[in-house]
């Protein structure tokens, strides 16, 4: 290559930089009032920063999941490292892009390993610097970049180790154990498309050795977090994917126009996934736009030469899981499938990066047209944002200035989205969750407003509810009859309504397991529940039936059945329960600060026990146990 086309590469990939930066400043820029997970994110830093602990903790600031946290660790841990002052700013945002600035990295290499042009340098920078999934999906701090770097790092460790010497290949696949276990560490949904691509991968490098590759490095990541927590991960993660499994047809509905109380109910029709081929017209649009260059896929498959297998697996394996996440309602539980895509963009990049040749029209024609598309696409979504409604407008700021006047109390806010930006913003509790274990605590209000408003304020003790007129302008009428509340003060299109008089809560249903005597239950319904068998059986029927029975707390007291029946409490989605700590089972309490939010010992012998295996003292109920004191440490940890 002579000196004139390595500047002139040189410059290219500068303008390519240049251009990737840009796009991504600007849709930062503009969403930067549109933020969600951020302030969650800031949240998790400040309880890393305070703690070195797992799982992180976050005490008084959402009453609809556990104070444990079981979000995976990494993110936050890497956050909290991060200048306190800094979290609310763009840092962290910016954080997120030099994550794909690896990975890009990464791409590029490979690409010129494999021996192609120099020319597809400023390609590849283009393809992944422009793709609209990762201009507008990283506008916020989030764990899903950093996914990706895992994911990449871990499938690059085993090509090179399948084909390595064996006195470098053991090295190798030690950094693809590591990496794979900072996959089940960071992100969910990335770990979901590891485990798709393990069979197809291992197949592509065959290789036996990558097969053992995700279970040796989930192995690793219980020995890095302790087997509890990543046993809480686990379960939290199961939970989502069977709350989704419920509510998929009702994502991205309006909780209010499509709730059965005040609402049409499933007649407001709408939501992100629609019946019928304009449903697939649109998913297939979406998944689509957020990868144009996807589109000239079939075509480089019929006129270019094919990449080695193992690509082939990563970028067809990546987008064809996208798309069947998005059209098969079985699927639909992983997960929106659309955001997939964000994990096929590198290697569908350096699939265009490989095939590329100056000299042949083809190979140049089909990446710039799906860059060309990818450009056109952020076009439209940036003009789409602009005619959205930002969460964080002006009246939404003086209803913040209002809120952080108040001493602590517990808020329940509308639309949802905005709940974020008050817990990180206040010292107040919202009535929101749905970060990790306990699903089911947000069925009230999400993804529709299932039951009563009133009943649901009252459940969780709230004292104040704000919301945005124009999202449920009835709403001060309703509260006014429900709660006998007064007037509402106006910021903007906000409104702020003290609650003085709330409506009584329902009765709370608690099934105790065992034997137990828990004293006075006014305002409780008991249900007495054998132990759980101890065979998978009947294992399933017992979760089932306590399932059925929608309790809302569960006490499984000491009684042989004890560890069958905490299991069959988790796999019955019912994470609310208090395990009684006996000599029956004492190597239990080694597990249950990750599995149970209290422990109750009622003996000098069981506290003692409990003390040993670690159990803090916030999570013990020491002492007799009565129904007054499990309702006072669930109030303090809802789990």
């Amino acid at each position: 290559m002579t000196d004139s086309a390595a500047i002139a590469i040189a410059m290219v990939t500068a303008i390519a930089v240049a251009m990737a930066m840009a796009l991504r400043a600007l849709f930062i820029r503009q969403a930067s009032a549109s933020r969600v997970d951020h302030h969650y994110w800031c949240l998790i830093a400040d309880s890393h920063r305070r703690s070195q602990r797992l799982p992180a903790l976050l005490a008084d600031k959402y009453l609809l999941e556990p104070v444990e946290q079981a979000y995976p660790p990494f993110f936050g841990w890497l956050m909290g490292k991060l200048p306190p002052q800094s979290l609310t700013g763009s840092l962290p945002v910016w954080l997120t892009q030099a994550a794909d600035a690896v990975v890009c990295l990464g791409m590029v290499v490979l690409a010129l390993e494999f021996g192609a042009s120099p020319w597809s340098v400023p390609l590849i920078v283009a393809l992944v610097g422009a793709a609209p999934v990762m201009v507008s999906y990283n506008f916020q701090a989030n764990s899903r970049s950093f996914g990706n770097v895992f994911l990449t790092l871990t499938l690059v460790a085993q090509l090179y180790a399948a084909a390595a010497p064996p006195q470098y290949a053991w090295l190798l696949w030690l950094v693809a154990i590591a990496a794979t276990a900072a996959v089940w560490l960071t992100h969910k949904m990335t770990m979901q498309l590891m485990l798709v691509l393990w069979l197809p991968w291992a197949w592509s490098l065959d290789s036996a050795l990558a097969l053992a590759v995700p279970p040796l490095g989930l192995l690793f990541a219980a020995l890095l977090v302790g087997p509890g927590f990543i046993a809480y991960q686990v379960a939290a993660h199961i939970d989502i994917m069977r709350f989704w499994r419920r509510h998929w047809p009702r994502i991205g509905v309006h909780a209010v126009q499509a709730s059965p109380i005040y609402g049409r109910g499933a007649a407001a029709g709408g939501g992100f996934h629609r019946a019928g081929w304009r449903g697939v017209a649109a998913h297939l649009r979406l998944a689509f736009g957020y990868a144009p260059v996807a589109l000239m896929l079939p075509l480089a498959w019929l006129s270019l030469p094919l990449p080695p297998a193992w690509l082939q697996v990563w970028a067809i394996g990546s987008l064809a899981w996208a798309l069947l996440t998005l059209l098969v309602p079985a699927l639909k539980t992983f997960g929106g499938g659309h955001l997939y895509v964000f994990n096929a963009v590198p290697p569908l990049a350096l699939w265009f990066g490989l095939t590329f040749d100056p000299t042949q029209p083809v190979s140049v024609l089909l990446p710039l047209v799906g860059l060309g598309l990818s450009l056109a696409a952020l076009g439209l979504g940036w003009r789409q944002r602009a005619q959205q409604k930002p969460v964080v407008d002006a009246g939404f700021a003086d209803l913040q200035q209002r809120l952080q006047q108040l001493p602590p109390t517990r808020i329940a806010v509308l639309p949802l989205v905005a709940a974020e930006a008050v817990a990180s913003g206040t010292r107040h509790a919202v009535l929101w969750g749905g970060h990790g274990y306990g699903f089911d605590l947000v069925e009230p209000l999400f993804p529709v407003i299932a039951q009563p408003i009133g009943s649901t304020l009252a459940r969780h003790g709230v004292n104040w509810m704000a919301w945005r007129h124009g999202y449920w302008p009835e709403l001060e009428q309703i509260l006014a009859r429900e709660c006998r509340a007064g007037t509402a003060e106006q910021f903007g299109d906000w409104r702020l309504l003290r609650l003085d008089a709330l409506p009584p809560p329902p009765p709370r249903r608690v099934v105790v397991i065992g034997a137990a005597d828990l004293g006075s239950h006014e305002g409780c319904e008991i249900m007495q529940h054998d132990a759980c068998p101890a065979n998978p059986l009947g294992l399933l029927r017992w979760s089932m039936a306590l399932r059925r029975a929608m309790p809302d707390t569960v006490y499984i007291a000491a009684a042989p059945g004890a560890l069958p029946s905490l299991f069959g409490v988790l796999l019955a989605g019912r994470p609310r329960a208090f395990l009684h700590v006996s000599h029956a089972v004492p190597w239990l309490a080694a597990v249950v600060p990750s599995l149970c939010p209290m422990v109750v010992a009622e003996s000098e012998a069981e506290i003692a026990m409990a003390q040993a295996a670690g159990i803090s003292p916030e999570r013990m109920l020491a002492g007799p146990v009565t129904l007054a004191k499990l309702r006072a440490a669930q109030e303090r940890n809802p789990a």
